[in-house]
Parts: C-alpha cells; sequence; structure tokens
C-alpha cells in the first residue's frame, strides 16, 4: 500500500513540525510508548502477506474528499512489518518530543488516540480507528493541530482486502 504510508508519513511530519519540546507529562512516556508501539504492532499484522487491494481516501478538515487512490500492492514475506514499525518510531518521537497522553484500543487493536500538548497552545491530536481480519482491513485516521503555525487538519480511510496469500 505505498500511498498510504506517504500519507502517514506527511502527517507525522506536519505534527513533529507542531511539537516544541515540552514540560510537564500527563501520562509517563514510557506507558505511552507502549501504547504506540503496540498500536504499530497492530498495524503489522493487518496488513499480512500477500497481494492486497483497496481504496484510500484523503478528507480535508470540512470532509471533502482531496484525494482517492486504488493502488493493489503486494506486501511479501518480512515486509508486512516494515509499515507498522515505520509508524511506531514516527510516533514514538513525537511523545519523546511533547506532553503526550495516550487512550489505546490494546494489543491487537488499530484504535489509539495520542493527544499531544505543548507550550504556546499548540496541540495535536491523532485518533486511528478501525478492525481487521485475516484478509481484509478498515482503518480511519484523523488528524488535527491546532496553535501558531499549525497544519490542516486531515482525515483518511482506508478499505482494503487481500485477495492472494502470495504475490
Amino acid at each position: 500500500m505505498p500511498a498510504y504510508p506517504k500519507l502517514l508519513a506527511a502527517l507525522t511530519v506536519a505534527g513533529i513540525a507542531l511539537i516544541p519540546v515540552s514540560a510537564t507529562a500527563q501520562q509517563s512516556k514510557e506507558a505511552a510508548k507502549r501504547d504506540v508501539t503496540a498500536w504499530g504492532q497492530s498495524i503489522s499484522q493487518a496488513f499480512g502477506p500477500g497481494y492486497w487491494e483497496g481504496e484510500m481516501k484523503e478528507y480535508d478538515a470540512a470532509g471533502n474528499v482531496v484525494k482517492t487512490e486504488n493502488n493493489p500492492d503486494c506486501i511479501k514475506e518480512g515486509e508486512s512489518s516494515k509499515l507498522g514499525t515505520s509508524l511506531g518510531e514516527m510516533f514514538n518521537m513525537i511523545v519523546d518530543m511533547a506532553d503526550c497522553t495516550t487512550t489505546s484500543g490494546g494489543p491487537g487493536s488499530l484504535n489509539l488516540k495520542l493527544e499531544c500538548l505543548a507550550p504556546g497552545n499548540k496541540r495535536m491530536t491523532f485518533n486511528s480507528f478501525g478492525t481487521y481480519g485475516t484478509d481484509q482491513v478498515n482503518w480511519g485516521i484523523d488528524f488535527k493541530a491546532e496553535g501558531e503555525g499549525a497544519p490542516e487538519s486531515r482525515s483518511m480511510k482506508v478499505v482494503a482486502r487481500r485477495v492472494k496469500n502470495t504475490c
């Protein structure tokens, strides 16, 4: 799913640019990082090896579709963990740099809400939600940033299914 990592990476970069180093944590960084890491592992489990077809839609702050992609992709054995690992690492960098709290669906869940505060009334909320099974993923993401210089809010919806177990 090449388009999905690009969008998520863009959202992450926007979040990192928004957040300078901060002071008082609302949740221990270790607890937040455990939630983010478990979420990343769930993303890796959701997109297992095989040939996937699906659709990704990106929405602007008003809820208008700004981009639709239908990019089939083959995820090879050993590559399935890359997306979740990369996303977990990126969001753990944000946790290291700001005061963040998480609400997690726990292991095996695509649900993760990450709320971060920074000086100057800057905030970022990243909300991932969805379900997955052996051969299907229904995943959404809402990203909202507030404060001076904040990027525009965005959302993404992915519906994908594995049509073959091999490439």
